[in-house]
């Protein structure tokens, strides 16, 4: 199941880094209504399978995925496009969020749904 993890989260990082940092943007803006919703969801789907499948890993791949956010905004300038602070930000965003969501399916998915009313 680590390899599995670790495939994907490798995988999505690969096309993430394609997309950022490729001369033109790959999706334009207006494909997903903001570039900042693009980095949000796309840095937030780099640790997303970490948090489904091995929470223990996101030990290693949020400090990961922080580190190649704001490394893919030092390099957009050197490829012919904008460092942008708020496109990191937004990374750092989805990352968050990602975890606490994670996060949280995987405690109710553990409790079977059950609430603390429906338990005798």
């Amino acid at each position: 199941m680590v390899n599995l993890t670790i495939a994907i989260s490798l995988a999505l990082c690969a096309l993430i880094l394609f997309g950022t940092l490729s001369p033109h943007p790959v999706l334009s803006s207006r494909a997903l209504g903001s570039d900042k919703i693009q980095h949000f969801l796309g840095f937030g789907s780099i640790v997303a399978p970490a948090g489904l499948l091995r929470p223990r890993l996101l030990w290693f791949t949020v400090p990961l995925a922080v580190l190649l956010g704001g490394a893919v905004e030092l390099i957009q300038p050197f490829v012919g496009r904008d460092c942008d602070i708020h496109d990191f930000y937004a990374d750092c965003t989805g990352i968050v969020i990602a975890v606490v969501a994670t996060t949280s399916l995987r405690f109710v998915l553990r409790r079977g749904g059950k609430t603390a009313s429906t338990r005798t």
